[in-house]
């Protein structure tokens, strides 16, 4: 699809949008509904930021990588003593999360703030041995049409049993048997809900790997295939250039014709951001928008933090949750460069909301992002009746990350498969629902 040129204006391209595409795109868009291309825009790197370079006081800089991992250890070896003592931080919070979350809060506290070193410390995968077993994965190379991604594909092996046999092993990310003309991959897509998942990590960290623990939970839960792109991240390109590159991964599932009833967009934090800025975006160009979508504490305000009141969840929940203030602000900085934070494309809590389908936003009660995960929530149900607000008493930010320590994050995952279940198209025998246990969420 043609597209103007738009390497000499960054402030074009930091509008597109909510109506993110350029006019002309989004003309040739309307013609053409089955080309899912999305918008056409160059890999234009970010204005260089003084603080990609760290801290002013590098020593001080210095010395907390150089004790990172003595500070970690000891700010987990304390809570067993102390909560013994004075017990949990919270009344559903156990020994095992509450160490969890003191030692991501120490990492997170003491870690550089510079961006090349703070990727190398979260850039890891999850080592496959500590997947469940039961899933296959494969990464792949699609396109839709115009542009083209790479994704990592994640499966209940139990949906494809002939090519699981053929399979290298459980853990195996070889593709065989050349997997992607499989009849039996291609009936799978066709026949039950698909999950496009954009990961977290801030817009400017982590990837796919980093979320295969989540990711293969979510794919038995919800006994379905996900699809999670490896978009390019700020403040290598534009915001703009992520959301295209998560565009094209959802035109490359309509291009193997399936059917937009099937599909669920999910993201946490910033991916549930750019969900809601994609949904934003197919809308406004006329294009065919998923089933529904979940959204798990969701950060779609990146201005929240130019000025933060003493009673809002930014200064009271930074008690419990495991994310420093300045670190937030500084990857606001890198993904926003020198555009308004207010801007809808980047931060959707501004944009127009109306005809977007069925969404689940759920959010921690004692995340930083409290206040802003309510707002979008608010806003959702009054543009679509079919949404709603779940906020998790005592859990902290992209909590269902703790799945292996919190039954709330276990159940998390059940009040997920429940929601797809509901609004996608599937004959797949999905995991229902639990009863409620005994630690309560707050609807809206």
């Amino acid at each position: 699809m043609a597209t103007p040129d738009l390497r000499n204006d960054a402030v074009h391209e930091r509008k597109l949008s909510t109506s993110s595409m350029p006019p002309a795109a989004c003309a040739t868009a309307q013609q053409s509904p089955s080309t899912v291309s999305m918008w056409s825009i160059r890999a234009v790197p970010a204005q260089a930021d003084s603080r990609m370079m760290g801290p002013a006081n590098i020593g001080q800089s210095m010395w907390n990588t150089v004790t990172l991992p003595l500070r970690a250890v000891g700010s987990v070896a304390k809570v067993p003593l102390r909560t013994a003592l004075q017990g949990c931080k919270r009344p559903s919070w156990n020994t095992q999360f509450e160490s969890c979350i003191n030692l991501l809060r120490s990492v997170a506290k003491n870690a550089p703030r510079h961006l090349p070193s703070l990727r190398r410390m979260t850039d890891v995968a999850i080592p496959s041995l500590l997947l469940p077993r039961g899933v296959l994965r494969a990464t792949e190379t699609v396109t839709d049409g115009t542009q083209s991604v790479q994704v990592e594909w994640i499966w209940p092996a139990a949906l494809t049993p002939q090519l699981s046999a053929h399979w290298p092993s459980p853990f195996s990310t070889k593709v065989t048997a050349d997997f992607k003309s499989s009849l039996e991959f291609s009936g799978m897509l066709c026949r039950g809900p698909v999950v496009l998942y954009l990961h977290g990590g801030a817009f400017c960290l982590c990837s796919p790997g980093t979320h295969r623990f989540l990711l293969a939970h979510l794919a038995l839960e919800l006994n379905a295939p996900i699809c999670c792109p490896i978009y390019r991240r700020p403040p290598d390109v534009l915001h703009s250039v992520a959301l295209a590159d998560c565009g094209t991964g959802y035109g490359s599932l309509l291009q193997r014709g399936i059917d937009p009833g099937q599909i669920c967009f999910m993201g946490d934090s910033a991916g549930g951001g750019l969900v809601l800025s994609l949904m934003c975006s197919l809308r406004d160009c006329g294009q065919p928008l998923p089933a529904t979508a979940v959204l798990i504490s969701p950060w779609v305000d990146l201005s929240e933090f130019e000025a933060a009141m003493p009673t809002s969840s930014l200064v009271v929940n930074s008690y419990y949750d495991y994310l420093p203030l300045d670190l937030v602000q500084s990857f606001a900085h890198w993904t926003v460069g020198g555009g308004d934070p207010r801007d809808p494309s980047i931060s959707p809590l501004f944009a127009d909301l109306s005809e977007l389908p069925p969404t689940l936003v759920m959010g921690g009660g004692c995340e930083i992002l409290c206040d802003q995960i309510k707002a979008l929530g608010d806003l959702m149900h009054k543009s679509h009746p079919g949404s709603r607000t779940v906020i998790y008493e005592d859990m902290v930010h992209a909590f269902p990350i703790f799945l292996f320590c919190h039954q709330t994050a276990f159940r998390s995952l059940k009040d997920i498969s429940a929601h797809v279940v509901v609004h996608c198209t599937a004959d797949v025998k999905a995991v229902s629902p639990s009863p409620s246990s005994k630690e309560p969420a707050v609807l809206y």
